[in-house]
């Protein structure tokens, strides 16, 4: 660039006119260092100039952008020029997920599409496109973030991931009118897993605080089955005389008694917060990741990962025990037991590698196991996760390399 550019005074007019010679002659350093120093004026003058530029002119245009991460003209720049795939890229990078998604789908990408569109909130376009792509886990995920929890509960129930439904199901406030049909699916489930103390609980709940509750004829014939299920009569009575006055709207509710409950089953919930890498995830984004896990159980000396293939995704033991063994020439060397809480695969999530170890199980083992195609969705659809994921990998990754330089 010469010394008048540099140090004189140039017009809007006569800057966009440099511009478009430094670009002409391929000179992107100087160009980019001129535009960065532009305003928003010169920008936009600039832009329309290229539009109707040739094609070197625009690629050479777009190049200037990227260096100077003007994404959002590079993305606009491409999607005029029908690149629809370099188009989506930069709007990711832009930010703009809701431009990113218009130009995946035009590039017949729509499960990119999808995935845009869940990250930038339209929950109903992004439930659609995952319905076309009869991707039900991942619709549901997105219903839930939406807070239409019935429907999302309902999808995760016809992909047959009860585990995931009961949690969604569980996230209805208490005041919420949901709660009701929400409770009552719940009672549902629990009954089928024995566990009649925790549904009488959470219909005693619904039935005292809940608005809906409180006037629900059939919440309250419920309560009373589960009452005479649990032996207690006296209660079981009560409640069935109130649900006749209820159905004959002849007297105000009154408060139900609640039945001790034991503890929630544990779920593995816990143990996948207590992983160093999802360590500052947001509840939402907890909750969202949690629901892609699939419940497994393996058999005394049932093997759990076999070393030397491709890595199966994070495995988090809730129950059980197993083993862990490198193979040599020597044979298997045992190398550290596992119990509850324990997870393995925790790099392979954001690596592609071959495993190094092999795990068996050594008890009857039940636990959680996350696929790492379903947690590269995860990242694309929840970008403010995905960038604290990494930053937690890269600052125990940085840790490990301290640990090792220190004589």
């Amino acid at each position: 660039m010469s010394d008048r550019i540099v140090g004189g005074v140039i017009s809007e007019k006569n800057l966009v006119g440099v511009l478009v010679g430094l670009l002409q002659q391929d000179d992107i350093d100087s160009a980019t260092h001129l535009y960065e120093e532009g305003g928003r004026a010169v920008a936009e003058q600039l832009f329309s100039v290229l539009q109707k530029g040739d094609a070197k002119l625009r690629e050479a245009g777009v190049r200037m952008y990227v260096q100077a991460r003007d994404f959002a003209r590079a993305a606009r720049m491409h999607e005029q020029a029908r690149f629809w795939p370099d188009a989506a890229r930069f709007y990711e990078e832009a930010g703009d997920l809701a431009s990113a998604a218009r130009c995946w789908k035009k590039a017949g990408e729509p499960k990119r599409a999808a995935r845009a569109l869940h990250a930038s909130g339209a929950v109903e376009e992004a439930a659609a496109l995952y319905q076309e792509l009869k991707q039900p886990d991942a619709r549901a995920t997105v219903l839930a973030r939406g807070e239409r929890w019935l429907e999302s509960a309902a999808a995760y129930r016809d992909a047959g991931n009860t585990r995931a439904e009961t949690d969604v199901l569980r996230q209805v406030p208490q005041e919420h009118p949901d709660r009701v049909p929400a409770v009552k699916r719940l009672a549902e489930i629990l009954l089928k897993r024995n566990r009649a103390n925790e549904a009488a609980q959470l219909v005693a709940d619904a039935a005292r605080d809940n608005e809906v509750g409180r006037t629900d004829v059939e919440l309250h014939e419920l309560l009373a089955t589960l009452f005479d299920q649990l032996g207690q009569a006296g209660h079981a009575e009560r409640v069935r005389l109130r649900a006749q006055r209820l159905r004959a709207r002849q007297a105000t509710p009154e408060s139900v008694p609640a039945s001790e409950a034991p503890p929630p089953e544990q779920d593995g919930y816990r143990f996948l917060k207590q992983i160093p890498i999802f360590a500052r995830l947001t509840l939402g984004d907890m909750r969202d990741l949690y629901r892609l896990a699939a419940e497994e159980t393996w058999s005394p000396g049932e093997l759990i990962i076999d070393a030397g293939v491709d890595a199966p995704g994070l495995v988090i033991l809730i129950e059980g025990d197993a083993e862990v063994y490198a193979l040599g020439p020597g044979g298997a060397r045992h190398l550290n037991s596992l119990g509850p809480g324990a997870h393995i695969g925790e790099i392979s999530l954001l690596s592609k590698s071959l495993t190094s170890a092999r795990v068996t199980a050594s008890t009857q083992v039940r636990g959680l196991r996350i696929e790492r195609d379903k947690f590269e969705m995860y990242l694309e659809s929840h970008p403010s996760a995905a960038l604290r994921i990494y930053r937690l990998f890269s600052e125990g990754l940085a840790d490990r390399v301290r640990a090792l330089s220190v004589p």
